[in-house]
Formats: C-alpha cells, sequence, structure tokens
C-alpha cells in the first residue's frame, strides 16, 4: 500500500479562483467591496474543506481496499474455518484500539496514512497469529499479498507506464532512479521520517539516508519488529523497480544501480537508498 494518498493542490486553485473572483467583480465595478473579499474567502475555505475531504478518502479508501484484499487471503486459509469475516472484523476493532492509542504520532498528512497502515499491518497479524495460530512467516506472506496484487490490471498499467516515462526521461535511468529516491522521501515519507540525501557533483551517485523510520520505530515499540522488512522496506524497493522497469537483479547489474545497502530492519544505524552509475569497465566487471 506501498499505497500511496493522492493530494491535489486544492490551495493554488483556491487562490487563483479567489484572485479571478475578486478582479472579476472589482473591474466589474460592485457596489461593496468589502462583500467581494468575504465571498473569496469563503470560496477559499470551501476549496480548502474540500482536499481535507479528499485526503480524507484517499486514506480511508486504503483502508478498505486493505480489509478487502484480507478477507480475500484468509478465504483460503482452512484456519479460518468459512469465518473470514469475524476475522476481519476484528481485525478492524483492534486497528481502532492501535490507531486511537497512537494518534499523537500523527504529525503531518502523510503520517496519518503510516499510522493507519501500520496500526491494519499490526492488528491483522496480531488477530492470524494469536486467534488463528498462523505462523509469523505465513502471516507476513499474507500481509504482503494485502498490501496490492502485482498481478492486478490496475499494477500492470501503471508499471507499463513508469517504464515509458523512464525510458523518456533518461538513457541510462539515473534521472528517473534519482527523482524517485528524492520523492520517496520528500513527498511519500514526509515528517515521520528523517531523511538527508548527497550527490556527486558528476551525478553519478546518489544516497538518501533514513536515520529515522516510523514503521521500524512503531512495529519495535510493539514487539513486532519483524514486520518492517519484508512488507515496508520491501514495498520502497518495489518503486524503484517500477521507475525503472527493471527487476531488481538488473538493478544490481546494469549500468545504473539501485541498492538497499543497509536498513534499520536489519540492526542497522540506517536506512541507505543508493543509486549509481557506473562506468562501461565497472559494469563488464560486476
Amino acid at each position: 500500500f506501498t499505497a500511496r494518498s493522492c493530494k491535489i493542490p486544492l490551495q493554488r486553485a483556491a487562490a487563483s479562483c479567489t484572485l479571478s473572483s475578486v478582479l472579476t467583480r472589482t473591474f466589474g465595478q460592485p457596489r461593496n467591496f468589502n462583500s467581494v473579499l468575504i465571498s473569496g474567502q469563503r470560496q477559499a475555505s470551501t476549496l480548502a474543506g474540500a482536499e481535507s475531504w479528499l485526503r480524507a478518502k484517499a486514506v480511508s479508501g486504503s483502508k478498505r481496499i486493505f480489509l478487502f484484499n484480507l478477507n480475500q487471503q484468509l478465504a483460503k486459509q482452512s484456519e479460518a474455518l468459512a469465518m473470514e469475516k469475524m476475522y476481519v472484523a476484528r481485525v478492524e476493532e483492534t486497528f481502532q484500539g492501535l490507531q486511537a492509542a497512537n494518534c499523537h504520532l500523527i504529525v503531518d498528512e502523510r503520517s496519518e496514512y503510516h499510522l493507519q497502515a501500520a496500526c491494519l499491518t499490526l492488528a491483522a497479524y496480531r488477530v492470524m497469529t494469536d486467534q488463528l495460530n498462523l505462523s509469523k512467516t505465513d502471516a507476513i506472506e499474507i500481509l504482503r499479498r494485502c498490501m496490492g496484487d502485482a498481478d492486478s490490471l490496475g499494477e500492470r498499467a501503471v508499471r507499463y507506464s513508469l517504464q515509458v516515462c523512464s525510458k523518456i526521461l533518461s538513457k541510462d535511468n539515473y534521472d528517473a532512479l534519482s527523482a524517485t529516491s528524492r520523492q520517496m522521501a520528500d513527498v511519500d515519507m514526509g515528517q515521520a521520517f528523517a531523511v538527508e540525501h548527497e550527490e556527486t557533483q558528476e551525478r553519478t551517485r546518489h544516497v538518501s539516508k533514513v536515520s529515522g523510520c516510523f514503521y521500524h520505530s512503531f512495529f519495535a515499540r510493539h514487539g513486532a519488529a519483524e514486520l518492517t522488512g519484508p512488507i515496508f522496506c520491501a514495498a520502497e524497493a518495489a518503486l524503484f523497480e517500477k521507475a525503472s522497469g527493471m527487476t531488481a537483479a538488473e538493478l544490481h547489474r546494469g549500468r545504473v544501480t539501485f541498492r538497499l545497502d543497509k536498513t534499520l530492519a536489519r540492526g542497522d544505524s540506517h536506512c541507505l537508498f543508493t543509486v549509481e552509475r557506473r562506468t562501461a569497465e565497472e559494469e563488464t566487471s560486476a
């Protein structure tokens, strides 16, 4: 899930709409200029409220998708005894308790999504391991599938679009991959993560260093640190595969490489996302 909430820049639209309405009415010689300003403020307020509504719908939509996928996965488990709906209801109940207890972790718009994803994952994990008696390995595999269907038509369309854009933007994918690294940190992660970027002057190596991760901290605090790596680290790494149109193996041996060299989930002091453009000699010897 490395799913992502869609944000429409309605503030900008609100400002434009408000300004145009003020100018139009001003040049039309309104009788009361104050009424024009009040009307503009009301429009801006309405549009800001619409943006907030859209954000909330995006977050709640990702929750519905997760629970739908979970229901589908549990229906395949003999341990559920055809009572998957009851277990999904228990997951939702557990989720609500976790979300309420951890709402102080919301520091910006993106962290609202991160908290929801973490609480849903932990709630489902607890229900599957404690009540269905699934092994941790099986439960984690089910959770990975709940984060999205890699074989869906929509997923294939997204992957193809990213591949086409990647080829247009860069001959060797360096620009696309380094841009993905920045967007991952600046747009997707938000203030709940601590990220630093470094890039060589020749633009042959770009590194994103994550010293603070919302998911690693959350799951470690709740005694389920094993969830971070196979679910959320894997989801972030998959972004680079989609941006380049290449598999993880191809990204390790190509002219432009991507590596997730270190992760907090594996016990390192930070995560290290590295994009590197190699020389022809280096590529040959790899």
